[in-house]
C-alpha cells in the first residue's frame, strides 16, 4: 500500500489497522505523511504498526515507476472504474492520497487503473481516506478469501 501525504495521524493509524486486518504487510509512506509512530497514530493503529513492514520517507513516484505490480489509484477521474468491477484476486499496489487533495496527478498518471468507490448520492464529494482505504482493501480481501 502506498500512502501519499496523509496528514492526520489518526487516519494513518486507522489505515494501518485495516491493512493489518486484511492480511497485507508492506506500507510505503511519502515524506509528507504523518509519522506512524506518533502517539495518535499508535492509538488509532491499536498495535498494527508492530505487525507491518513500514517504510517511511519513500519516493512513491520512483517506487510506482519500477513496480511490476499493477498500481491502483483511488480518484474521481472520468477514467475511473468502479471498485466492484475490478478483479482484485492478484497482487496490486493500492495508492491512497492526502485528505484534501487526494492522490497526486503524478501518481494518478503512473497508475494502471483509476478506481472509484460508488456512492448512492452525489451530495457527498468523497470519503475520508481511512474509510476509502477500508472499503477498497476489504473488497480485495473479500475477493481473495
Amino acid at each position: 500500500v502506498l500512502l501519499e501525504d496523509i496528514q492526520d495521524p489518526g487516519n494513518i493509524g486507522a489505515i494501518l489497522r485495516v491493512i493489518a486486518a486484511t492480511g497485507l504487510r508492506q506500507v510505503f509512506l511519502s515524506p509528507d505523511c504523518a509519522s506512524v509512530w506518533s502517539p495518535k497514530a499508535l492509538r488509532a493503529g491499536m498495535g498494527a504498526q508492530f505487525s507491518l513492514m513500514l517504510y517511511e520517507e519513500v519516493d512513491l513516484l520512483a517506487l510506482a515507476k519500477r513496480s511490476d505490480i499493477p498500481v491502483l489509484a483511488t480518484t474521481l477521474s472520468g477514467q475511473s472504474q468502479s471498485l466492484y468491477t475490478l478483479d482484485l484476486t492478484h497482487p496490486v499496489l493500492w495508492t491512497f492520497g492526502n485528505e484534501g487533495q487526494g492522490v497526486s496527478q503524478q501518481l494518478i498518471n503512473l497508475a494502471t487503473t483509476h478506481v472509484l468507490i460508488p456512492q448512492a448520492t452525489n451530495t457527498v464529494e468523497s470519503l475520508n481516506v481511512a474509510t476509502a482505504a477500508a472499503v477498497c482493501l476489504y473488497e480485495q480481501f473479500r475477493q481473495t478469501a
